[in-house]
Parts: C-alpha cells; sequence; structure tokens
C-alpha cells in the first residue's frame, strides 16, 4: 500500500514537472510527446471547442494536471496542479 502511494506520488510529481515544459501554442503532438498519454481526455464543458487532457496531480495539489487544446490543435491552457 505505502509502496502504491509512493509511486502515484512520483508518477505525479514529474507529471507536475514536465507540464511546466509546456507552452500554450505548442502543438498536440509536441505535448504529448513531452506528457505522455493522458488519464483522461474530455471536452470542456464550458468551451466545447476545447479538449482537456488530464493526468495524475502529485501529492497535496490542489487541481490536477491538465493541459487544453483547441480546435487547431494547439495548447491553449496549462493547470500545474497548483492553480
Amino acid at each position: 500500500m505505502l509502496l502504491s502511494f509512493l509511486s502515484q506520488a512520483q508518477v505525479g510529481t514529474r507529471n507536475q514537472r514536465n507540464s511546466y515544459r509546456l507552452q500554450q501554442g505548442m502543438t498536440l503532438s509536441q505535448a504529448l510527446r513531452l506528457m505522455g498519454p493522458a488519464q483522461r481526455t474530455e471536452v470542456n464543458p464550458l468551451s466545447p471547442q476545447e479538449v482537456v487532457y488530464t493526468y495524475d496531480p502529485p501529492a497535496l495539489a490542489s487541481s490536477e494536471v491538465a493541459f487544453s487544446v483547441g480546435p487547431n490543435r494547439r495548447v491553449t491552457h496549462i493547470s500545474h496542479g497548483l492553480d
């Protein structure tokens, strides 16, 4: 159980660290190459033309690590798990 928690914490920390390397305007391919496959992908209910790619957050984070991609397949927003 503790090993699972520590492993999950490492994944979340890596996701957060990689999210700081993302930049608005990057292509979806560039972002996925940096972040890897998302744990969850969904259409943004407030902006249906955007797709949100969500990743496991670091331990005790206040929100998820995620990035949004607009209809031009470029990154429009980045959440580092703290905002």
